[in-house]
Formats: C-alpha cells, structure tokens, sequence
C-alpha cells in the first residue's frame, strides 16, 4: 500500500516514517508549506496531481490538515493525521467532518469535546514514545524539550540597562542633565567592578550611558539607588531597581497561554544588577513584553497569542487582543531620552546601514557565572532587544542565542528578520542552509 507522508519539518517524521515501511507500507515523502490550513490552493494543486500520478491510497501526516483533509476528500482516499499538540486549533475547522479522516488526538479530553460537537472521525490515541529517542532528547545538553522562549531564563545583561535608567530617572538619583565619569573601574564596593571597556567611558549622561552600554554608569546608577542619609543600602538599592522592573512587567509571566518560567528578580548585588547581572534572569519572552512597553513609551500589556476564536462553522465566537496590564507614568523627556539611546546603539551597527527601516535596540552580552564564584567560566549570553520603525514603532523583535560568545550574533539574526518581514529580502536569501558568519562584529560587544 502506498502512503504519502506530508511533511511539515514536524519531529519523529523521519521516525514514524521508518516504522510504517517496517510494516510493509510504501512511504512517498510531500514537502511542502502549508500557507493557510484551509484555503491553500497552491498547495492542492501540486498535491493532487501527485497522488494521481503515483496512485498514493492514504495521506498521514502528523497534525492535522484541513486542507490535506480536503485534497484526501477529493481524491477518494483516506486521510491518516496524529495530533500531538495541544490545543490544536485546526481540529475546530469544518473539514474535520470529513468521511476521509481519521484522527487520532492524544487528548482524551479534547475528543470527548469534539464527539460532544458530532464529530465522528476523531479518536483518543495515546502518545508513543520511541524510549531511545526519548532518553537521547532528555539527555541533550541543548534541551530540546524546552520551548526557549517561555522555558530558558539567563541573566539579560545590557538590555536591562533601560529599567535601570528608569529606575535612576524616576527616583530622582538621575537627571538628564547629569553626567556620570566612567574610569573602567567602579571602587565604591569590594570587589570592584570593571566596566567592559577597560580604559573607561569618559563623562556620560544617560542618552550616552545606554549608546555606550557603559557599566560604570550603571554601577553608579545602582549605588546611588541605595544612598540614605551618607550610606549605601544595598536592600534599598535592590527594592528600587525591582520596582522599575515591575513597572515593564518582568516580575510576572508575560501572559502568553502556553507554558512559562516565572522571571526571577536579582536579590544581591544591586550594583551589578543594574546591569542586568546579579540573579536577574528573564525568559526572552518575558523580555519581549518589556521592550514593547519601552516602544510604546510606557503602555505594558499582558501577551496573548490568540487572535480570535472560531467555532466549526467558521462563526466568530469571540475576537481577542492583549489586555493593558499596567502605564508608566514618565515624563515624555526621560522616554526620548531612553529611545534615542537605544536608536544611537543600533545607528552604531555598520550591518544596519542598508536597512530601509529605522530599528532602535539595545544590545547584551550577559555572562553566567555558576553559583558561589565570581568568574565566568561559560561562553557569554547573546541578548537583543529592539523595535521598529523607530520613528512610529509598529513590531518589536526580541533575540537570545544562549551561550553565543557575542550580542552582534543576535543584532543580526533580529535584523534578518526585520528584512524579512518588511519585504526587503526573501527568504531564500536569509534562509541559505548554512551557518551564517559574524559582519563587522566584536566577539565580545556589549
């Protein structure tokens, strides 16, 4: 019998088609992506004529298709899917009524709602695992399993220096006005911190200090946060950077309805958590939801991935969109001044030049330093947060490559993916099959 395999770059194809032809069955592999689940005429019209010229008898796939549903309805064969996600949204498409489907769903409770619906064509099957594989994954020092923008927490490092400067603006420790001299070494605590560039910044003020991304500023941002009376009080200091951190939101999950790591607020050092170090660590979407309220100067939102809501018969049952979670009441002039900061970091950038879009952004090389040690024994983390156009901002896009060596690797692939969403390069040429290479980058740029 001859099976088509649709494929969709799911994990365990390969698998599941190498156990199918264990069982005797011929297995033809599809590749092509579905660009609508239920109106994609490109992809019946290469998909028919291939089952009629190589006389395929059912289509599996992994997830379930409506548009392959459709394409098996009219050719006259059975359609095999096996959904393992879930929620899986495509199950409450019209097409799932289809006589040609067959579809098992891990979730018993999601079949008993379709059965409750009449839909006949669903099955409860329960996962399978292939124990080798499994294990391999388990054991895998990349953490496959995990989805990194929801389940990986690292140190933000840099781009938590706009928190800090708001931290510093509205407690009054800052003005716009003020300069701060960086020396490379910051001697107000012991051990001192250094400021990544050794021979020091200069003389500084905040718009400078985020352009820059110069630590010692911080390192005096964060000093001064803890000053009462003549003395420093590093609780002090600690409760006001969390404050600021709150205000964007980064004491909270982000809102999205899959799975997330609770954020975790630095609770030592506030001198070097200013810089985004001591025990800060945030998911990168955790850090998505804090650039967009820094974007729209202030309104921070509680994330949703869902657009609305459909019932079987394509009848809205409800629109949705993110809730505001909280404002930030900042006065317009600390706000321009954090933007153009983060505007002057990217103009910066000589692989920015030929974007024809205006991006703003903050870079972040974050070390990870294992518990009880002040050296770094790990390659550094690399962090950008950025969004666009500059000037009305519509997108954000936010970059983490954990244990990246430099930030210059993730200000590229965020500008990649710039090009790519304003129609200025095609995927193919961002998407060549090959490891791109770093342009005109500092292997380690703050």
């Amino acid at each position: 019998m001859k099976l088509l395999l649709y494929s969709w770059k799911a994990n365990n194809e390969q698998i599941l088609a190498d156990n199918l032809s264990k069982m005797g069955f011929e297995v033809l592999w599809f590749c092509k992506e579905c660009r609508h689940y239920t109106r994609d005429m490109e992809l019946a019209m290469e998909m028919i004529p291939f089952i009629h010229s190589r006389e395929v008898e059912a289509v599996v796939s992994f997830n379930y298709f409506p548009i392959v549903s459709m394409i098996c309805s009219t050719c006259r064969i059975p359609y095999y899917a096996w959904v393992y996600d879930c929620p899986h949204f495509t199950l409450y498409a019209k097409q799932i009524t289809l006589p040609c489907n067959h579809i098992g769903i891990f979730d018993r409770e999601m079949v008993r709602r379709l059965e409750d619906y009449g839909v006949e064509t669903v099955y409860d099957v329960p996962l399978s695992v292939d124990a080798a594989y499994f294990a391999r994954l388990q054991n895998d020092l990349s953490s496959p399993l995990l989805n990194y923008a929801t389940q990986q927490r690292t140190a933000p490092g840099s781009p938590f220096k706009p928190a800090a400067a708001t931290a510093g603006l509205t407690e009054g420790v800052i003005s716009l006005a003020d300069t701060i001299l960086c020396t490379g070494t910051f001697d107000k605590i012991s051990p001192p911190p250094r400021c990544w560039n050794r021979g020091g910044h200069g003389s500084l003020n905040v718009t400078g200090g985020l352009r820059h991304s110069c630590n010692g500023y911080f390192y005096e941002v964060g000093y001064r946060l803890g000053i009462v009376g003549d003395t420093y009080n590093n609780d002090v200091a600690l409760n006001k950077l969390a404050k600021a951190a709150d205000l964007y939101g980064l004491t909270e999950t982000s809102g999205v309805e899959i799975e997330e790591y609770m954020p975790e607020i630095s609770d030592t050092d506030a001198v070097r958590s200013a810089i985004g170090h001591g025990t800060n660590n945030f998911t990168t979407v955790g850090l998505a939801r804090y650039v967009t309220t820094i974007a729209n100067s202030g309104t921070c939102y509680n994330l949703t991935l869902v657009d609305k809501i459909q019932n079987l018969n394509d009848d809205y049952v409800a629109e949705n969109e993110a809730q505001v979670r909280n404002h930030i009441d900042m006065d317009q002039s600390y706000w321009d001044a954090i933007h153009t900061g983060m505007r002057q970091v990217v103009e910066a950038k000589r692989y920015y030049a030929d974007l024809d879009v205006n991006v703003a952004g903050k870079t972040g090389t974050a070390q990870f330093f294992p518990i009880d040690q002040l050296v770094c024994l790990c390659t550094n983390h690399a962090l950008f947060i950025s969004y666009a156009p500059y000037e009305d901002p519509e997108i954000s896009v936010t970059v983490r490559v954990a244990y990246g060596y430099t930030s210059d690797y993730s200000a590229q692939i965020a500008r990649d993916v710039y090009a790519y969403y304003y129609g200025l390069k095609d995927e193919s040429e961002i998407v060549t099959g090959t490891a791109g290479t770093l342009e005109r980058g500092a292997i380690n740029a703050d």
